[in-house]
């Protein structure tokens, strides 16, 4: 990840929506630690890019 950026996007891709939820979620937690500032949001796309889910 890129420093001092306004946005940050992580997207995952997994066919299995509860396991695509949970990766995100743990995902979000460990990203919002005091080391790495800065993220904005993570996208969990389940299978097809019309499944989108914004932790």
């Amino acid at each position: 990840m890129t420093t001092g950026t306004t946005s940050r996007e992580i997207t995952l891709l997994e066919a299995d929506r509860k396991k695509a939820r949970r990766v995100a979620r743990e995902l979000a937690t460990t990203l919002q630690e005091p080391n790495l500032p800065g993220l904005t949001r993570v996208v969990m796309v389940c299978g097809e890019p019309q499944a989108r889910a914004w932790l």
